[in-house]
């Protein structure tokens, strides 16, 4: 019997199987590492994609955290179209689950939302592109990447600053739409935003407060109802950016009925639209942005930013501070 290293612990070999030993695996960022609670068969579908075209798609390592041997997916092995199965030693239990190499998780389809909705913790994210074939447009690299998923309660840490690195749009795009169970945001640290790149991130989401909004210079639409229908969210947000894009705020806290403090740092409410068809122009970058908000709150802005109030200005009732 040899012994073999994966990822910096032991396993111990026997002709072509590898064994984790009983050491908890680590959870460094190079690897995506998760906690799944398992159905009442035990079982858990991996929704890595057979593409039925690319034969090379996959060189993954998946260590199951049951002590089964660590499974090497080459190709398209050990797959069907939904994914890859695997059944554990119990049922209605937890485990972590960790991987390493190539491979596309198949963003569009919602990955772990519907179809992989047992997930629990994404303890860590991996590289920023770790899961996706080097092949392939990184085009929405994580869009919808846990839709409608209702037991995710730790998101990922997402540190990638520039988002133009990725290529393309929608980056993050619908990422945690309707994730009830998901009380904390992670920190959304970009500077460098794209279009599309934050749309509708957290909308109807569980989470109890907002994460920041530090880019400078934005684009359209790259923070386009970010927080919507987030009704549990409270206290303050600040907004760094210094002027208003194209849709770049619409919708973005409206229905945010305990958030009570927003500080932006831009000078003007940018362009002015007849979004509604009625001939009334309203600035279409912050239309309807703080629709159906708290009644209570506090505005913080530049002296330069003009007083006005309204669903897709200043909340009507709320207090007016300069700084």
């Amino acid at each position: 019997m040899g012994l073999k290293s994966f990822d910096g612990k032991t396993f111990y070999k026997t002709v072509d199987v590898v064994y984790a030993d009983l050491i908890e695996p680590d959870d460094s960022l190079d690897h995506f590492t998760f906690t799944i609670k398992t159905d009442t068969n035990a079982g858990f579908t991996l929704p890595v994609k057979y593409n039925g075209i690319d034969n090379t798609f996959h060189d993954l390592y998946i260590n199951w955290g049951d002590r089964s041997p660590i499974q090497h997916v080459v190709g398209n092995g050990g797959m069907t179209v939904s994914g890859i199965h695997h059944i554990f030693p119990q049922a209605n239990a937890e485990y972590n689950v960790r991987m390493t190499g190539t491979s596309y998780i198949g963003t569009a389809a919602a990955a772990f939302g519907i179809s992989g909705q047992n997930i629990q913790i994404l303890k860590a994210w991996g590289t920023p592109d770790a899961l996706l074939h080097p092949n392939m447009v990184k085009h929405a690299v994580y869009e919808k990447l846990f839709y409608n998923n209702t037991q995710l309660t730790k998101a990922p840490v997402l540190p990638t600053t520039n988002l133009s690195t990725f290529g393309g749009t929608h980056h993050y795009s619908q990422m945690f739409y309707n994730n009830s169970a998901l009380v904390e945001p992670p920190e959304l640290p970009a500077t460098t935003v794209t279009n599309y790149c934050y749309q509708q991130m957290f909308y109807n989401s569980g989470i109890t407060k907002l994460a920041n909004l530090p880019a400078q210079t934005i684009v359209s639409s790259c923070y386009n109802a970010i927080y919507n229908n987030c009704t549990k969210a409270t206290g303050s947000i600040v907004i760094e950016a210094l002027e208003v894009k194209d849709y770049a705020f619409s919708n973005a806290f409206q229905n945010c009925k305990l958030l009570n403090e927003i500080v932006v740092k831009f000078t003007s409410w940018g362009s002015a639209k007849d979004i509604a068809g009625d001939g009334v122009l309203v600035p279409n970058g912050t239309a309807y942005w703080v629709d159906t908000i708290n009644s209570i709150g506090t505005f913080k802005k530049p002296s330069a930013l003009p007083i006005t109030r309204g669903i897709h200005y200043i909340p009507t009732s709320w207090s007016v501070v300069n700084i």
